[in-house]
């Protein structure tokens, strides 16, 4: 009888001494809306006073590298390198739709959005590309839009005023080296050509290649280019998408994404 009495009190010491189980992760909800995952950043965006004067911020900035770069005593042709979606072209009106549909992304959708050409400009842009083309500076728009979305991405920009050159917007694909995601190649023709006094994007990919880089890889990137970001490089802001998605979510449904989000923050 003295056992089994033990027995209970050693059960107890065990328990009260184990380490407790990690606190499951916060799900996302049970009736998951993929496209809520965007709304946040999309109305910002659109409606914020603050998205205006970062987006101002960013084109003076690329204004006074320009003017720096002119006043160098070079010969050479001047250019500047943007990037055209949340860089040039405003899509937030895109991105409602996809929230009002459920979805974060269509690609059939997307098309269509492209050929309607109505996106509008973000803030500062189409001034500082004006200034900037009386200036004799080309503009080159590499974007990561297909060469069958070029049409309509041409007609974009210029119905919104801003200068175009028959070179002018370089798309992915264009050109047989000019197949991948990567838009190096495309910078690399531009500077082959003209001395580059500014870039202007909105995702890390639009200075650096970063495909298949790590959070610290990207990280490393943005550290080792430090003296460039303000004085030659400049970013828009846009916490709606971007590559940095891909290295927290990976592959998976718009639901397994946002939980995977949801892991993320710390």
């Amino acid at each position: 009888m003295k056992k089994l009495a033990i027995l209970p009190i050693l059960l107890f010491v065990a328990c009260a001494t184990a380490t407790p189980p990690p606190a499951p992760a916060p799900a996302a909800p049970a009736d998951c809306h993929p496209g809520l995952a965007i709304v946040n950043a999309s109305l910002w965006n659109q409606s914020a006073a603050e998205y205006d004067a970062a987006a101002l911020s960013a084109w003076n900035g690329a204004r006074r590298a320009v003017e720096a770069g002119l006043a160098q005593n070079d010969t050479r042709p001047a250019a500047v390198i943007l990037d055209a979606d949340e860089t040039t072209l405003d899509n937030t009106e895109f991105e409602a739709r996809m929230v009002h549909m459920g979805k974060t992304y269509d690609s059939a959708e997307w098309s269509k959005w492209i050929a309607e050409a109505n996106a509008r400009a973000v803030p500062g842009s189409v001034e500082f590309l004006q200034w900037a083309a009386s200036r004799g500076v080309t503009p080159f728009y590499i974007t990561n839009r297909k060469a069958d979305e070029e049409a309509g991405t041409t007609e974009n920009l210029r119905k919104l005023g801003f200068p175009l050159k028959a070179d002018s917007v370089l798309v992915r694909g264009e050109r047989p080296e000019w197949a991948g995601r990567d838009k190096s190649p495309r910078r690399d023709w531009v500077a082959s050509r003209y001395r580059v006094l500014a870039v202007v994007g909105d995702d890390l990919n639009d200075f650096v290649n970063t495909q298949g880089a790590s959070a610290s890889q990207r990280d490393a990137l943005v550290a080792a280019n430090a003296e460039k970001w303000g004085t030659t490089w400049f970013v828009i802001p846009n916490a709606i998408y971007g590559s940095w998605e891909d290295v927290i979510t990976g592959e998976g449904s718009p639901c397994e994404k946002l939980q995977r989000k949801i892991e993320a923050l710390r």
